[in-house]
């Protein structure tokens, strides 16, 4: 029979990590015990969704997809949590650890705000996924606008939602298409995909740039370099693809507004620009 134990699903393995997340920073206070613990069980799902996925996710793409984000949320968690101890009675960090300003915290029954739960999970969703914090006073520098021309601007909540789906599928197309080429040009077996040891992982001469310079031919030395450019493509699209379905999710449900998402990226004309390119 077979195994039923979260690891089976590493889908759910990481929206139970996206939950336990959200619940903590929206529904424990600032200094409360039980942050660290919780820090520490989500370490433990990270580290057997890392060690499981791929055995469990046919389209290894996907597999890098779902571990990356598990360990994007403990990252997240890490800061938003307990170095800037984020609360939702002081709507923002209440220590410096984190690298940005505290504000002062405001006591249960002076709050302004309501303390209804989808208040609160909205705002856990703000803190453990806008890593950015746009339209806050910590939003980091040089996020991109919808317009660069006109910063105020935000599209309609339909055209968002349109524009964010569209982004998700081409994602998806992509991601299959390359990891399609990628069975096709790497077959199990072959010389690239055959290590030292014979097994079907990459072979050390074919990962670095510069590895193996020594019997370097044209052939190879293309390879390689298309190799590089096709891995950027990837990560580019699976970060588009992923900021993509939360933007989508959230503002579909109304957790959050239009406003919240701005681009990730920056013009792909201006790539030569780190600080341009993305926020």
């Amino acid at each position: 029979m077979a195994s039923t134990q979260l690891p089976m699903y590493p889908l759910l393995a990481n929206a139970l990590l996206f939950i336990t997340v959200a619940v903590t920073i929206g529904d424990t206070s600032a200094t409360s015990s039980l942050r660290l613990p919780i820090f520490i069980l989500l370490l433990s799902i990270t580290a057997t969704i890392a060690s499981t996925t791929a055995s469990q996710v046919t389209r290894s793409i996907y597999a890098v997809f779902l571990v990356s984000n598990a360990l994007g949320l403990c990252l997240q968690y890490l800061d938003v949590a307990l170095l800037s101890r984020w609360s939702f009675e002081a709507r923002g960090p209440t220590a410096a650890w984190g690298g940005l300003t505290p504000v002062q915290l405001l006591p249960r029954s002076k709050s302004k705000w309501p303390a209804a739960q989808k208040s609160r999970f909205a705002f856990a969703f703000y803190a453990s996924e806008a890593s950015r914090l746009p339209n806050s006073p910590w939003e980091v520098n040089h996020v991109p606008y919808f317009r660069a021309s006109a910063p105020e601007w935000t599209p309609s909540r339909m055209a968002f939602l349109r524009g964010h789906l569209m982004r998700l599928v081409i994602a998806i197309l992509v991601l299959n298409g390359l990891d399609l080429l990628s069975d096709v040009a790497l077959p199990p077996g072959s010389p690239v995909m055959e290590n030292e040891n014979g097994t079907d992982e990459v072979s050390r001469g074919f990962i670095a740039l510069f590895a193996g310079y020594h019997d370097l031919t044209v052939k190879k030395t293309v390879e390689k370099i298309v190799t590089t450019i096709l891995i950027r493509i990837a990560m580019y699209e699976i970060l588009d693809g992923l900021y993509s379905l939360l933007a989508f999710a959230s503002v579909a449900t109304r957790i959050s507004e239009p406003r919240d998402w701005r681009p990730m990226f920056g013009s792909l004309f201006e790539s030569w620009s780190v600080r341009q390119f993305w926020g």
